[in-house]
């Protein structure tokens, strides 16, 4: 028996009498795949594959469908940096949790490193949900969906990757198939506005960026990837939190979310006629 590396081992057909068989290669996993908590790393990686890609699904649904409610709302439709810095503070707070759960504190990646990454990821979120503003979610999920020809792009600039026939065929596909939606959507959509194609655009190229340059800094350093999301998002709230001081955006955020949240109270406590009724007198009383 001879091991061919750290994670296999080589049965040599020869070093078996009477079984004449070519050899057979036997990979152990290198590292644990864990999801929701539970460890899956005893499954084949095909069963894990899609595990994580079902997990991927679904919470993006749930995401899309959360925030496209929050976009909704009147009062909160013009503060998607307040939005985007409300979700930096949840992430990092929820990294952090499972970082000390896990007992896995120890920083790998350098901080310039999570300097670059944390703008970019500021970048795309903000150019994401401010693009809200202007696009219906169905456009903007269109569009996300074509993050595939800048992940390419970034692939072969950033790592030095090589592409085939067929990912390079996907993508032109793709492309096809978002240009033939905006023209459609030009049409038939009420929120659609160029301003918001280009803050989705560069969403996309930044977003692309990131996932190279995590992908590279993971792999160089071991670091996990909560530790990723960790570092990530902490520097990204220190940046939104002052870009929001500096704009003069973080009160009136602040008093916009207060208001839904005082009419969802009202609602709940004594129905939806005092709120209509309260509405129309503050309307008659600022038009005085």
């Amino acid at each position: 028996m001879k091991y061919a590396s750290d994670s296999a081992i080589l049965v040599e057909s020869n070093s078996l009498p009477g079984i004449n068989k070519p050899p057979k290669v036997f990979k152990e996993s290198s590292f644990n795949v864990t999801l929701l908590g539970i460890d899956i790393s005893y499954l084949t990686q095909t069963t894990q594959f899609a595990l994580v890609s079902s997990g991927v699904f679904v919470f993006f649904i749930l995401y899309g469908f959360l925030l496209e409610t929050i976009f909704v709302q009147p009062t909160l439709k013009s503060h998607g940096l307040y939005v985007t810095f409300i979700q930096f503070i949840l992430y990092s707070f929820f990294a952090m949790v499972e970082s000390h759960c896990k007992n896995d504190t120890e920083r790998r990646i350098p901080v310039p490193t999570y300097i670059i990454i944390s703008f970019l990821t500021v970048g795309t979120m903000t150019m994401s949900n401010l693009s809200l503003e202007y696009l219906n979610y169905p456009t903007q999920v269109i569009f996300k969906s074509c993050k595939l020809v800048p992940v390419l792009l970034g692939g072969i600039l950033i790592q030095g990757k090589k592409y085939g026939a067929k990912d390079f065929l996907a993508a032109i596909i793709m492309c096809i198939g978002l240009i033939w939606f905006t023209l459609i959507d030009v049409t038939i959509s009420p929120n659609f506005h160029p301003i918001g194609v280009i803050m989705i655009n560069f969403a996309l190229v930044a977003d692309a960026i990131i996932g190279n340059v995590q992908e590279k800094a993971m792999k160089k350093y071991g670091a996990s990837n909560n530790e990723v999301v960790l570092y990530s998002y902490s520097l990204g709230t220190i940046y939104l939190f002052v870009a929001l001081i500096i704009s003069g955006r973080l009160i009136p955020a602040i008093t916009a979310a207060n208001q839904v949240l005082w009419k969802f109270q009202l609602i709940k406590h004594f129905d939806a006629a005092p709120l209509v009724l309260f509405r129309k007198q503050s309307d008659s009383a600022f038009s005085v």
